[in-house]
């Protein structure tokens, strides 16, 4: 019996300690770390010949505002090939496409539902910049957003840029929950982009040198995987504020679920390979970072679930137990709450926040669940505004 109670205590406290890390000793070391160890971006106008990918699957009803936009960007346009890459869209995105071929505008097409990434895959072989740059059809560039990416590849140890994704947040539960959340990770990839990389790239907005990227399995996400592959090829990933893309955030907790499921199953699969080519090939700073900010928060599901457990086990013997054990199973049922009754819990203050972190976190549970069953992500199905 003592032996249990020691296990028990033992996993009480490490759960306090990895949850205590994640949500705070962290994100307060990249404070600390980008201001006493700041590594400069030796930026330049530079004007390389860029190839501007947008990833669409049956986006007929804004793919045209889309390309009209990206022509208008600010670039010289002999030096800017755009690509629509559709993931074997069934509606009349092709078509559309196509209508701006006068313009130079190239369709690369992939049959078979195969997914963002192996069409993003087929668009990059089939292009001729010498920079990458991968964009959603619903995302809205500011119209000096390629020359602020590409301004960072002046300096030779950089070879990939990270934009900023601004939303259109609405007065929804959800929307206002994810706000906080996206607030909060903002500021967090500026302080790591400023004392060492970007261990994730937005697939809405970002740059990547060609010679850097490697050609990503269908099951995981390039955000990471990009990254990653900077990482061995001895450069850094940076992150870019002034190159932005605006998006509409999600409204609905179903489809923020079924969203965040899908892309943590690509993050989870990519987690293996990294630890796995990344300690051997990799710089510890990269490593360090990816740890405390991926991999760790990613597994928090399983630390929640101990740290419930075992402080209700010891609620019985310590009053400290007990009180921790009471801030959990509240706030837990308080989330759940907030889900349920969106209405009444958008009017509760800091309940937005902790239930869309509820979601986030029964969605990262169900991932977990599906890849130990061997699923893998599911077809990409846009669903921003919804």
């Amino acid at each position: 019996m003592q032996t249990l109670m020691v296990a028990v205590v033992s996993l009480f406290v490490l759960s306090i300690a990895l949850a205590a890390y994640a949500f705070v000793g962290y994100p307060l070391l990249t404070f600390v770390l980008a201001a006493i160890a700041r590594r400069r971006v030796a930026k330049a106008p530079i004007e390389p010949t860029v190839t501007f990918i947008i990833s669409a699957y049956n986006e007929e009803r804004v793919i045209a505002d889309k390309i009209a936009e990206t022509l208008q960007l600010d670039y010289p346009r002999d030096k800017l090939e755009i690509i629509v890459a559709s993931d074997g869209s069934t509606d009349r995105t092709d078509e559309i496409v196509r209508s701006f071929a006068d313009q130079g505008v190239r369709l690369v097409r992939t049959e078979g539902r195969l997914g963002k990434t192996a069409t993003l895959n087929a668009a990059v072989a089939a292009s001729t910049g010498e920079i990458i740059v991968c964009s959603d059809a619903t995302s809205r560039y500011n119209r000096g957003a390629i020359r602020e990416l590409v301004a960072n590849f002046a300096d030779p140890q950089v070879g990939g840029v990270c934009g900023r994704v601004l939303y259109e947040y609405g007065n929804s539960m959800l929307a206002r929950g994810f706000k906080l959340y996206q607030a909060f990770v903002v500021r967090q990839r500026m302080n790591e982009s400023r004392f060492g990389q970007q261990t994730q790239l937005s697939g809405a907005i970002h740059a990547i040198r060609r010679e850097d990227y490697v050609p990503c399995p269908p099951e995981i996400s390039t955000e990471e995987w990009n990254a990653l592959h900077i990482a061995l090829h001895g450069r850094r990933s940076v992150y870019e504020p002034d190159a932005t893309a605006l998006e509409e955030s999600r409204h609905r907790p179903a489809a923020e679920f079924r969203s965040r499921v899908r892309m943590a199953l690509q993050c989870f699969a990519f987690t293996w390979y990294s630890l796995r080519h990344g300690l051997r090939r990799t710089t510890l700073l990269y490593h360090f970072q990816n740890i405390s900010g991926k991999v760790i928060r990613w597994l928090l599901p399983f630390n929640l679930a101990v740290l419930l457990v075992t402080s209700a086990i010891l609620a019985a013997y310590s009053a400290a137990a007990m009180a921790v054990a009471l801030v959990l199973w509240s706030a837990a049922a308080l989330a759940l709450l907030g889900i349920a009754f969106p209405k009444a819990g958008g009017k509760v203050p800091g309940l937005p926040l902790l239930s869309f972190f509820a979601i986030v976190m029964c969605a990262f549970a169900v991932a977990w669940f599906k890849l130990w069953f061997g699923r893998q992500a599911a077809s990409w199905e846009p669903e921003r505004g919804v």
